[in-house]
């Protein structure tokens, strides 16, 4: 998607006469921000261009880094995200298994594992009911 056309979009769905009284600009210098550009130095560039032309004329991404991190973002290299996606999945990993470790305790108490004492009844079925009182009723 081109440039032209992400402001398109931005400004429709935020309306053009708000953002430039909110920036303090002319509601026609926007619209000429969305026109496709044909090379023509008079008309001036949009900022998504700009800033892309800046990035790749230099290869610093410091421009993009920033405007990441104003929106609460990390801007993150394509050939970063493998190794990225690996350290999040292993944190992940451990995560559940500690709540796995944490549940199993619970888990033995209400199957009727480790409760048995020497003076509790020794008919225990699977689940922790006892064999005794389901006999008795049946």
């Amino acid at each position: 998607m081109k440039a032209n056309a992400v402001l398109q979009q931005f400004f429709k769905k935020h309306g053009v006469k708000s953002l430039a009284q909110t920036l303090g600009l002319s509601e026609p210098f926007l619209y000429k921000w969305c026109q496709p550009d044909d090379g023509k130095a008079e008309r001036g560039w949009n900022p998504v261009a700009r800033i892309a032309a800046l990035t790749a004329a230099t290869g610093d991404p410091a421009l993009v880094e920033y405007i990441c991190r104003q929106a609460g973002g990390t801007f993150v290299r394509r050939e970063q995200l493998p190794a990225l996606a690996h350290q999040s999945w292993r944190q992940f990993k451990a995560e559940m298994e500690a709540l796995l470790k944490m549940s199993k305790p619970k888990a033995r108490l209400a199957a009727g594992e480790g409760r048995m004492k020497s003076g509790c009844c020794k008919h225990r079925l699977p689940g922790g009911r006892c064999g005794w009182l389901v006999a008795r009723r049946n």
